[in-house]
């Protein structure tokens, strides 16, 4: 994968900061990927950013709209995803399990002011799977 993976262990990003606890075991920690879809039209599929609000885990989607934030801590967080151009969505409830991958299924984002969109389009789920919450004003 060509993303520019950040975790917050030894991340591969410029910035990346570690904010795991002092004595955190790094084998308590996770993986979430996942594949974002853009509208067709958009130019640069790498500028869309997956990442978990507060932290500094994230990961720019590759080519292909590939990504994957390493060493999430295991839990239960909110997973954003934006671009320029696009509107943001968020998924409430996204799970961590220790040493496993938590994989999110294909994710579509949408042009800004597309089929009326107001504001942000939210999903909930655990391990990828969810309902979604219409905020799209429609």
């Amino acid at each position: 994968m060509s993303g520019n993976t950040m975790t917050g262990i030894a991340g591969t990003g410029a910035g990346t900061a570690n904010p795991l606890a002092a004595g955190t075991q790094l084998n308590n920690t996770g993986k979430i990927s996942g594949k974002i879809s853009v509208p067709p039209g958009y130019a640069n599929k790498t500028e869309v950013r997956a990442y978990i609000p507060g932290t500094s885990f994230s990961d720019n989607s590759d080519e292909n709209g590939n990504f994957t934030i390493t060493g999430v801590p295991v839990g239960t967080y909110t997973l954003n995803c934006e671009a320029p151009g696009l509107m943001p969505f968020q998924i409430m409830g996204v799970g961590v399990d220790m040493q496993n991958t938590t994989a999110m299924g294909p994710l579509m984002i949408q042009m800004m002011g597309s089929q009326g969109s107001a504001g942000m389009t939210q999903m909930m789920g655990s391990q990828g799977s969810g309902w979604m919450q219409g905020m799209m004003g429609y």
